[in-house]
């Protein structure tokens, strides 16, 4: 099952295909060992195993990691799961070539002193050469915070991409009275929708992206 949609939901499909492109293909392929923070059920873990990364995929819920997509091809490598907090993360120092926290720092309401905490955690387990993919819902007020954060522990960001996914997700909450309905869900899920209404968040600049990547 799917709760949240985020196989289904336009912009969620298209928002988990630019994370895993981002890490695989910014790293021109030499991130290998790819930690997975918040991986929920595995979208992203299991995306990234198929094309080869060896990937730890790490939730706060044991339910999730039970659960968790474990279906690929023959010679990939299964991911490793696994319950633990972003507040502790589980991963030896110099261990892990990538860090994805996706949905994250925001999304679960810590304060900047904590989000610092938790971004020195996840830079101790980077090897040498090692990057943090950061990626979050924010309002528009948060972006500056965020960005703030992401640039904590002396942390160099190399890359900053908007979505321009503000306008999809306005039309998710026009449309939620009516999400059983399965025209509403066609529409939903429509991905060249998803990608018409983020020409028009890309015209609205910062204030058209719901969600920023950050790679640092």
């Amino acid at each position: 099952q799917d709760p949240w949609g985020y196989c289904t939901r336009a912009a969620e499909v298209l928002k988990y295909k630019t994370l895993a492109h981002l890490c695989l293909t910014h790293s021109k392929g030499n991130f290998r060992r790819i930690a997975d923070i918040g991986c929920g059920l595995g979208w992203l873990a299991k995306d990234l195993a198929a094309k080869g990364a060896r990937v730890t995929a790490i939730d706060l819920s044991p339910a999730a990691v039970l659960r968790a997509d474990r279906s690929l091809p023959p010679d990939a490598l299964e991911p490793v799961f696994a319950a633990g907090s972003v507040t502790a993360i589980p991963l030896a120092n110099n261990s892990i070539d990538l860090m994805v926290i996706a949905d994250g720092l925001f999304t679960w309401g810590f304060d900047e002193a904590t989000c610092e905490e938790i971004l020195r955690q996840a830079a101790a387990t980077l090897v040498p050469g090692g990057k943090i993919l950061l990626m979050d819902y924010l309002k528009v007020g948060d972006q500056a915070s965020f960005m703030r954060i992401a640039r904590s522990n002396e942390l160099r960001v190399t890359r900053i991409l908007p979505l321009h996914d503000r306008p999809w997700y306005a039309v998710e909450l026009l449309l939620r009275p009516l999400r059983h309905q399965l025209w509403c869900q066609r529409v939903l899920s429509n991905l060249n929708l998803a990608r018409m209404l983020s020409l028009v968040g890309r015209v609205l600049g910062r204030c058209g992206s719901a969600h920023i990547c950050v790679m640092a």
